[in-house]
């Protein structure tokens, strides 16, 4: 991808694009260099042992969701025989690539780089004065060897700019900057749906179990977006479901030893599932159809049907046997 190389250009066709697709070019902005950014892993070896999941993986590779992602969220593949030293070895190979093209800059309450896991914001080129005085339009980037890597599959990968261009029929535009479709490493979009569920549950016995819970009002919407489809559907009312969610609490029982014994607990129990209708009124549904709302590209649903979807997943939790190995 060399679109930025050529100033004037990439300012021409971030217009063109954002025309065509109805979105604010600050967007497709972000989305290029979040998108370049991958592009940049994907000429290394590191791509072998690198997981995109996340908002990312759901809204750009499954389709699934419609909502500009804040962060890139990588799993680092743990392979037969490595040790940990070997594995941040892996991340900083990440930080170093990534480093070489966008440039780290260090955010205070952001900025994470130490043990298992590292989050880095890094800048890019701004078109316009709005995009750089924009803070949400720095790449940020979260890595880690914590989480799962599979299942997985491959799938494709493309920018707005390289879809607007392809719908446009301007394939030598394409060919000349590089703006392909390319192959990623993607994580199983069902663990993904249970990796949400247990991510509100597990910010439920943080110290400050709100203000951490209206930070992840983009879970809530991906539940209710994701279960929109019947094969989501499906799987809710599986057998497979409570073999995923057990799954992930077993896995963040390992990679949490240092606090896990919120998983004693059944996720029901947990103060967002326990009062979510108050909760939901009193704290998440104003951040939902304000600042939350602006990240929505698609049309944003109804808040009374977010909540009554998260009624319909903690209902069919509360038939779920919960028993963790914790030690």
């Amino acid at each position: 991808m060399n679109l930025h190389k050529d100033k004037n250009l990439f300012q021409e066709i971030l217009q063109s694009t954002s025309d065509l697709l109805g979105l604010p070019p600050t967007r497709i902005e972000k989305d290029y260099w979040q998108t370049y950014t991958l592009f940049l892993l994907n000429q290394e070896p590191i791509s072998e042992d690198v997981v995109l999941k996340g908002g990312v993986a759901l809204s750009k590779c499954f389709k699934l969701i419609e909502r500009i992602p804040h962060d890139i969220d990588l799993v680092i593949s743990r392979n037969e025989g490595e040790t940990d030293s070997r594995l941040k070895s892996k991340l900083r190979q990440i930080s170093n690539i990534i480093t070489k093209e966008l440039p780290e800059i260090n955010i205070e309450g952001l900025t994470r780089k130490r043990g298992m896991n590292r989050k880095t914001a890094h800048s890019y080129y701004h078109t316009t004065i709005e995009s750089y005085c924009a803070e949400k339009n720095l790449v940020t980037i979260d890595y880690s060897w914590l989480g799962c890597d599979r299942p997985r599959s491959k799938l494709l990968v493309n920018s707005y700019i390289g879809e607007a261009l392809r719908q446009t029929n301007q394939h030598a535009l394409i060919e000349k900057c590089s703006l392909l479709p390319f192959e990623v490493k993607v994580l199983d979009h069902y663990r993904t749906f249970c990796e949400k569920i247990m991510s509100l549950v597990r910010f439920s016995y943080s110290e400050t179990p709100i203000h951490d819970l209206k930070k992840k009002v983009k879970h809530m919407y991906d539940l209710h977006q994701l279960l929109h489809y019947k094969e989501f559907q499906d799987f809710l009312r599986s057998d497979r479901f409570f073999e995923m969610m057990l799954s992930v609490a077993n896995r963040d029982a390992k990679s949490l030893r240092n606090n896990n014994q919120w998983l004693r607990y059944h996720p029901i129990e947990s103060l967002f599932f326990s009062d979510l209708e108050e909760n939901w009124l009193l704290h998440f549904e104003q951040i939902y159809n304000d600042d939350f709302s602006m990240l929505v590209y698609g049309k944003l649903p109804m808040s009374g049907q977010v909540l009554e979807t998260l009624l319909l997943i903690k209902e069919r939790m509360s038939e779920m046997e919960w028993e963790i190995e914790i030690r």
